[in-house]
Order: C-alpha cells, then sequence, then structure tokens
C-alpha cells in the first residue's frame, strides 16, 4: 500500500472535497500543488464547499507549523459489493471495487455505465441513474431497476448484462442468500464472529380499518406492520450483508482505538505460555484461517486460563496483538463506510481496513451465516480462494 505523510493526507482530504476522489493519489496531490498560492479562491467550485475550506484551513495551520485537529476522511469504494466480493471470493468485482489492481482507482458505477453504453448505443446512460439501480439490484430489488430503466426495455436488459459482467460473483451470492429464507418465519437470526448476534422480525404490512363513533361513524384507513411470517422475502441480502459491514467497523475501532497496555499484557502472557510449550512465536497474521477472529474475542482472552488453548489459537492470539502492537492507538470516527482520523494516522486507518477484509476473505462467514439461518450444512464454494493475497496488496480500498 502507497503511504502518504499527514500533510500529504491533508492535500488529499482537500482534493476528495473538491470532487477529484475518482483520480489517482499521484493526481490528486499534483492538482493541490499546483493550486497551492490559490486553494482559498476555489472553495465555490468545490463539490463540498465547507468540507474544501475546512481542510485547507488545516493545511494553513500545518504549514505555519501548528498543531490542527482536523479529520480525514476516507471512503470504501462500494463496500456492499466490496463485500460480496470478499465473501464470495469474486475476483472480477473486487478489481472493479478497488481490492485489485494497486495503479487503478477503480469506480464500478462509471465501469457499468460504460458496459450498459456499449449495448445501449443510441440512448445516453446516465451515472447516477445507474448508480441508483446498482446499489439496490444486488440487495434482491427488481422494483427499482424498472422503475429507473422501465419494464421489458433495451436500456433494463442492457443494465442486466452490465452488473452481471462488472460484479458476476455477487450474483450468485445474491440468489443464494434470497434461497435461504425460511417460510413462516418470525424472524431470521445469525451470529457474526465477533459475538453480535442479529435478530430481524418479518413484518407484514397491512391495511388496517378503523371507525369513529364520535365524528358519525367515518372510516379511516391505517398502514400497520406486524410481525408475520411470509413464504418470500428479499430482505436477506441487504440485511446480511450490512451486518458484515457493521462488523467491519465494530472491528475498525477495536484495532484503531486499542488498549495498549491491556494488549501488551495479553502478548506477553501468551508468548510465556507458547514458548513454555516450545512452539515458536511467530506471526500468522496473514495465513488463511477460516473463522475469522474478531479483536474483542483476543482481548476477552483470560490470561489465568491460556494452558487451556490450542497451541494455533495462541498463536493467532500473540499474531492479533503484534497487528494492533505496530502502531500507537488512536481515535478514529466512522460513519458506515467513512472512516475519519488525524491526518498522521490515516495510513493505519486504511492498513486495518485492507487486512480485515483480507481476513473476511479467507474466512467461511457467509457459509457459517447461511448454514445457521437455513440449519443446513451447505458449502459456499468461493471462485478466488486466495483472493486475500490481492487485497493485501491494494491501494484503493478507502481512498
Amino acid at each position: 500500500m502507497e503511504m502518504f505523510t499527514g500533510v500529504e493526507y491533508l492535500k488529499l482530504d482537500i482534493a476528495n472535497s473538491f470532487g477529484l476522489d475518482k483520480a489517482l493519489f499521484a493526481e490528486r496531490l499534483a492538482w493541490v500543488n499546483r493550486h497551492l498560492h490559490e486553494l482559498e479562491d476555489l472553495w465555490e467550485q468545490a463539490d463540498e464547499p465547507m468540507l474544501y475550506i475546512s481542510g485547507v484551513m488545516a493545511l494553513r495551520d500545518a504549514q505555519a507549523g501548528m498543531p490542527i485537529g482536523h479529520l480525514v476522511a476516507f471512503d470504501a469504494c462500494s463496500s456492499g459489493l466490496q463485500l460480496m466480493a470478499v465473501m464470495g471470493g469474486c475476483l472480477v468485482t473486487a478489481r472493479n471495487t478497488g481490492l485489485v489492481d494497486p495503479m487503478v482507482r477503480s469506480d464500478i458505477y462509471t465501469q457499468c455505465t460504460q458496459e450498459m453504453q456499449q449495448r445501449v448505443t443510441l440512448t445516453p446512460v446516465d451515472r447516477k441513474e445507474v448508480k441508483q439501480a446498482l446499489m439496490t439490484r444486488f440487495y434482491g430489488s427488481v422494483a427499482n431497476p424498472k422503475a429507473i430503466f422501465g419494464e421489458d426495455t433495451p436500456e433494463l436488459a442492457a443494465f442486466y448484462a452490465a452488473t452481471q459482467a462488472v460484479a458476476p460473483g455477487p450474483s450468485d451470492l445474491m440468489q443464494d442468500m434470497l434461497n435461504a429464507w425460511q417460510d413462516g418465519a418470525l424472524e431470521h437470526r445469525w451470529t457474526l464472529p465477533d459475538g453480535f448476534v442479529v435478530h430481524v422480525k418479518v413484518m407484514q404490512q397491512k391495511l388496517a380499518k378503523f371507525e369513529v363513533d364520535e365524528l358519525n361513524h367515518a372510516t379511516f384507513s391505517h398502514i400497520v406492520y406486524v410481525n408475520e411470517g411470509e413464504k418470500k422475502g428479499i430482505s436477506l441480502p441487504a440485511n446480511i450483508v450490512h451486518s458484515v459491514d457493521a462488523l467491519v467497523v465494530r472491528e475498525m475501532n477495536r484495532r484503531c482505538n486499542y488498549d495498549r497496555a491491556k494488549v501488551e499484557k495479553l502478548q506477553h502472557a501468551v508468548s510465556q505460555e507458547l514458548t513454555a510449550r516450545c512452539v515458536p512465536v511467530q506471526d500468522v497474521s496473514t495465513q488463511p484461517f477460516e473463522q475469522f477472529l474478531g479483536t474483542n474475542v483476543v482481548l476477552a482472552t483470560r490470561m489465568d486460563k491460556l494452558a487451556g488453548y490450542s497451541s494455533e489459537g495462541l498463536q493467532r492470539i500473540y499474531s492479533r496483538c503484534c497487528q494492533l502492537l505496530r502502531y500507537e492507538p488512536f481515535p478514529i470516527v466512522c460513519i458506515h463506510d467513512s472512516f475519519k482520523s488525524h491526518a498522521n494516522d490515516m495510513n493505519w486507518v486504511r492498513l486495518n481496513y485492507i487486512e480485515i477484509l483480507a481476513e473476511l476473505a479467507d474466512s467461511t462467514i457467509l457459509q457459517d451465516i447461511l448454514r445457521e439461518i437455513t440449519g443446513t450444512n451447505g458449502t459456499l464454494v468461493k471462485s478466488t480462494p486466495d483472493l486475500s493475497q490481492y487485497i493485501r496488496q491494494s491501494n484503493y480500498a478507502l481512498s
């Protein structure tokens, strides 16, 4: 991953707010450097004027040697599709969402628009409409793409063909998640690797009629929602992906803003236990493991019960401690798939995000979720089992 100084992150933040967030990092830095003498004069041209001028003010303070509290924000490139690519091992989708090809700043909405345009050459295709349709397409929505492109139109057919071209894996994953729907169930439940349990009630919309005697027996209709099962539903893909998205946010907080003294103490205790077993103490963090290891699970380790852990489990705990201790803890602000930190800490925000997604790519998280929902032992076969190796080389997972 390409690393930057704090001042360079301020410049990248300025470029992002101006509207250059789809450009390469080098191009963003070059633009700011070219306009360094006139940045204040360009604020009205920025996509986000207030964020832009805030970044410029922070840069000027840094240039004057003053400490700043400005937070730099980097966003995931289509986080929902990133996670579907990761959980299904889809190399194509990973490439189109910035997880592969470190020298390319991918934008799957632009790529889908271009794919559509090749199929409907007589009609201009609007990226904004494509983005709106694509954001819901892999969550099971049929109505939204129809509302945008019409029913049984060449544009709708081109849209579906384009989505299959730019994100082939999520199409299969979406169907797997739709098929997991339990006929008549009042709720769907699954457990995430960090111990969080998801309960999603099945709510049915009902139209209730009321008669009011005091108003001359006038009647009113009111929409109510009741917890009632149904034969089929389309909410599972969105709910599953969003739950994993929330797992990523929690894990980002844990890995960035950890308790250093607690981690150092645990690392030392685990190292002593492994040494007593004559087991080499080594970092296994990049080895593929089927079970994703939550940092909260690591920090819940009882140091007086280490003898009961397997050597492999202790190696993983030790390795997570090593990962955390590479850098001093720092606060982070997470808003869905946007991560904010001080400019001096942003390298570690990006590194942690890449590592979390790589570990998810090695894991069987989606298979485990589907098994718990359905009560079966189905197997999810990933198209690219070693996707984590590509992810660890990425540069634009957050940009």
